[in-house]
């Protein structure tokens, strides 16, 4: 192995965050934080059936704020609620917030106005920094599995809704791939195999989103891993659950990523990658629709594969959570769309289907499909200095509505 990536210094790059669950990338992971980005995302929801079973429940969406790859500035969180078209409430920063999601996230709490009106809005925005990530291969391929894994990635051995990866279908495949001996392998080029055999036998078919009366998005095209796995086509997002659920069978701690693109239709619309995590090093972020398309049938373990850690344009990315919805999903509205409220219509198919006219009847009830939309705006790119200067405030780059913060 002779492929060596320039080593970044990372002492001018780094700062400390408050104790998390997060591990920071070091060892084989290399951040590139001189090629940050800035951005500032927002997300509109719209409630259409609010006389649902359980309509006192407030609000809540799993955010990321602290990930291996971007930092979201918890004080330029604003959730804002309205009834109607009216102002109902306004929470800022960590007053949003309350508990934590099934990976580790922040929690957004908000109250979900019941009135005559006949539908609620909750605003989502907030700013958030992304950046480069690169791989050092020679150290990559050195690493050894670990004795045991660090607590703070426990979770991410584990199922999960849409990512089933305690089923005989994911365990059959490892073995297929592996026969016994997995563990013979670094369990980079594990994760390599699998993330290339999965490539290699899911079809992707059918759009990213779904998508409502006059084509409002609703959320995520995804039926999860063991669907997609059993039926060997699936979404872009049933791809990453796959890939997902597969290293998590092989004992590799991974987890998806929700979150915003400028590369995909501008921000405009939800979209999925994924991690896994290196002994050592931290989290890998990958994209397996990004190497599906590029060709990872014929990709050489020994080589850096692109999308694979080495992502020179992840700074274009902003994600959200590492989860579908909050919980177990149970409060997911009508569709997988990162947040929950109360199920529009329980006991039918989740998600609930909808024709594209309006009102939606099903087998107990109508209800109006919920819907959302989604922005990305460009704070422009920060060099290490600048990123710095943004995550003490000692610059705000966004021109933000309420300059008193």
């Amino acid at each position: 192995m002779t492929f060596m990536i320039t080593t970044i210094l990372l002492t001018l790059l780094g700062f400390q965050s408050a104790p998390g669950p997060e591990v920071l990338p070091q060892g084989a992971l290399l951040p590139v934080k001189q090629e940050s980005r800035l951005w500032q995302f927002s997300m509109d929801i719209s409630i259409n059936t609010l006389q649902s079973p359980n309509n006192e429940r407030p609000f809540r969406m799993p955010l990321i704020t602290k990930g291996p790859w971007s930092r979201l500035k918890l004080n330029t969180l604003e959730v804002i609620t309205t009834s109607g078209n009216n102002p109902t409430s306004m929470l800022e920063g960590k007053d949003a917030t309350k508990g934590t999601g099934l990976q580790g996230e922040e929690m957004i709490q908000a109250p979900i106005p019941i009135g005559p009106q006949r539908f609620s809005t909750i605003r989502i925005s907030a700013e958030v920094a992304s950046w480069n990530c690169k791989v050092d291969e020679d150290k990559a391929l050195m690493t050894k599995w670990p004795a045991q894994w660090p607590s703070e990635v426990s979770k991410s051995l584990q199922p999960q809704p849409l990512i089933e990866s305690d089923e005989q279908v994911f365990k059959d495949a490892i073995t297929s791939i592996f026969g016994q001996d997995l563990r013979l392998n670094p369990p980079w080029v594990v994760a390599k195999a699998i993330t290339q055999y999965t490539c290699n036998n899911i079809k992707v078919s059918g759009s990213r989103t779904l998508r409502g009366g006059r084509g409002k998005l609703r959320g995520l095209n995804v039926k999860g891993a063991l669907a997609t796995a059993n039926s060997g086509t699936g979404s872009r997002a049933d791809l990453t659950c796959v890939c997902v659920a597969m290293l998590r069978a092989a004992g590799i701690p991974a987890r998806p990523v929700i979150g915003l693109s400028d590369d995909v239709e501008s921000g405009k619309e939800l979209t999925t990658w994924a991690e896994f995590f290196l002994p050592d090093s931290g989290w890998v972020p990958f994209s397996p629709w990004e190497m599906q398309k590029s060709g990872v049938k014929s990709w050489k373990f020994e080589r850096p594969w692109r999308y694979f850690g080495n992502w020179n344009d992840l700074n274009n990315n902003v994600p959200l959570a590492w989860s579908f919805a909050p919980g177990d999903g149970a409060t997911a509205h009508d569709t997988w769309a990162l947040w929950g409220w109360t199920r529009a219509v329980p006991g039918v198919d989740f998600p609930i289907p909808n024709p594209g006219k309006g009102n939606t009847q099903t087998n107990q009830a109508q209800y109006n499909p919920s819907s959302c939309m989604t922005k990305l705006r460009s704070g422009g790119r920060l060099n290490a200095a600048k990123l710095q200067q943004w995550l003490n405030d000692e610059s705000r780059p966004m021109n933000r509505r309420n300059t008193g913060k």
